[in-house]
Parts: C-alpha cells; structure tokens; sequence
C-alpha cells in the first residue's frame, strides 16, 4: 500500500468511524440503557455496581389485600406506565439522554418522586414515599456500552 491509498483508507476510516460516533452509537447506548432501567422494575431494585433491592411495599404485606394488587411487583402500577416511560433522546451528535416522564391525571410528572424518594407528598405533606431508583448513573450499564462501543469500533477497524 503506498502513501495515497493509505491516505484513502484513512480517510475512509475516520468517515466510517464519525458517522458510527455521531449517529449509530448513540441510538445502541439509547437503546441499552432503557433496557437496562427497565429491568429496574422486573429486578425490583437497582444496579449501579452492586444490586439494591428496593423497599418492600405495605400493600404486598397487607393480609387484607388479595389478588393482583398483593402479588403485584413494585412500581408496576395498575397500568405499567412508569416503567413503560423510560425513552431515551438524542440531542446532539454522539450525546444520548434518557428520560421518565410518567404523569398523573393531574399533568404531575410521578416519575422523580417514586427515584428519588420525598419525604412530604400527598395533600397533608405527611406521606413519606422512599427512594425506588430505577434510573441514574450505573458502573454497570457504562461497562456494557464501552464493551459494545469497543466491539462496534473494532469491527470498522477489521
């Protein structure tokens, strides 16, 4: 190979690896990570480096309470919407954000409430509603998508 077509498949290459920097990889780490929080809810705790399992809910210790409702997983709902919520957005070349947005009747957005946890919800401010995180920074999720990314930038690179 002389120096002209190394310049070529250079030019080539640095092309190839821009459009998959820019445009493919940000939907493939979109698409892990929504997976991943999603798992949230069937694993009913959160991974960052470690598992943590989330606090029980009254209701599934309620001997009163029968059916679904008591054998029903944490933060599931009647409806599943705020698990079904997590999107991801692309907003810039090669930045990718993910999102919950789970609203009430009302318009309020429960999806941070139930995340983060509060300490002064309902009409009387005297509910204390604990931290579920289902959504965040995780060591985990950033493994897997710098092993893809890995993977991806390799196979260009063959």
């Amino acid at each position: 190979m002389d120096a002209n077509e190394l310049k070529i498949r250079l030019t080539e290459l640095a092309a190839k690896l821009k459009v998959e920097i820019n445009d493919r990889l940000p939907i493939v780490a979109g698409k892990m990570a929504v997976d991943f929080f999603k798992k949230s809810f069937n694993n009913e705790g959160f991974t960052d480096q470690t598992y943590e399992r989330w606090p029980e809910v009254k209701r599934r210790q309620d001997p009163r309470i029968r059916g679904a409702r008591a054998t029903r997983k944490i933060l599931t709902g009647d409806t599943g919407d705020l698990g079904e919520s997590i999107t991801y957005q692309i907003r810039t070349p090669g930045e990718v954000v993910i999102k919950a947005e789970a609203y009430n009747p009302r318009g309020f957005n429960y999806a941070p409430v139930h995340n983060q946890g509060v300490t002064d919800a309902g009409r009387n401010r005297n509910v204390v509603i604990p931290k579920r995180q289902f959504i965040g920074p995780s060591k985990t999720l950033e493994k897997e998508i710098e092993k893809e990314i890995d993977r991806k930038i390799r196979d260009i690179l063959k």
